[in-house]
């Protein structure tokens, strides 16, 4: 089992398969399987958002998958899940869009990164006018990120 998104658990099971195994995304509340994904027996690593499921397997291969069941796709990079759509890379300095579109750097630096409950990253780094401290990086009404 992996931690996840509040109000939902990841699972995986082996299958009679060696080499694959089942994600299964369960509702906590209901108790109702809302998703599942044929992934290698080697996934190590598996986190889910309020809109994507990712999973690593071994060091090398990221794949993303929407949490509905989508079909995933191979990212060339991990990182945490945060809303709207995004992946904090490393620190947290860097968030990249999950199936393209670039990358944005909210802060100036950045040392430290955790997705809060609500999604939102919450990183410890700085701006050259904010100075450091913890800052609450998130997508607005208007699908862009801030950092405050």
């Amino acid at each position: 089992m992996y931690s996840t998104a509040p109000g939902a658990v990841a699972v995986q099971t082996a299958t009679v398969d060696a080499l694959k195994d089942r994600l299964s995304v369960v509702d906590i509340a209901t108790g109702a399987v809302t998703a599942t994904y044929d992934v290698h027996s080697r996934t190590d690593t598996v986190q889910v958002s309020a809109e994507y499921v990712a999973w690593r397997v071994g060091t090398d291969t990221t794949m993303v998958a929407e949490r509905d069941g989508g079909a995933p796709v191979r990212q060339s990079f991990w990182g945490l899940l945060v809303t709207g759509g995004w992946m904090a890379v490393g620190d947290g300095y860097e968030l990249r869009r999950i199936g393209g579109g670039g990358s944005v750097y909210p802060l100036d630096a950045a040392r430290q990164v955790v997705v809060g409950g609500d999604g939102a990253a919450l990183v410890y780094g700085g701006t050259i006018a904010d100075g450091r401290r913890l800052f609450r990086v998130s997508v607005g009404a208007d699908g862009k990120l801030s950092a405050h």
